[in-house]
C-alpha cells in the first residue's frame, strides 16, 4: 500500500519595517520650522499618530539625548515655554 504525504503550503505576507522615526528631524520641523503635524506626517510618510507619539517621546526627555546643537535645543525649549505660559 502506497501512502502519499500531505503537503500544506502557506504564503505569509511580511510587513516591511520602515526606518525609525528621526526624532531630531521631527523636533526641528515641529518647533523650529513650526510645521503642522499633518504636514510633518506627509513629509516623513508616517501617520499623524506616529508623529504625535514621537512628539510625546521628545517632551518626556528624549530631546536632551538627541545630537542637536545647544542653540537648536534652546529654541525648541523656548517654543515649549511660550506655548505653555504665553509670550
Amino acid at each position: 500500500m502506497l501512502v502519499e504525504a500531505l503537503v500544506v503550503a502557506r504564503i505569509y505576507e511580511i510587513q516591511r519595517r520602515k526606518e525609525r522615526l528621526d526624532l531630531a528631524e521631527l523636533a526641528i520641523l515641529r518647533w523650529v520650522e513650526m510645521w503642522s503635524i499633518p504636514k510633518i506626517a506627509k513629509k516623513l510618510e508616517r501617520s499623524t499618530n506616529t508623529i504625535d507619539w514621537g512628539l510625546q517621546k521628545l517632551k518626556k526627555g528624549e530631546l536632551d539625548r538627541l545630537n542637536l546643537d545647544r542653540e537648536t535645543k534652546s529654541k525648541i525649549k523656548e517654543v515649549w515655554w511660550t506655548s505653555f505660559h504665553g509670550k
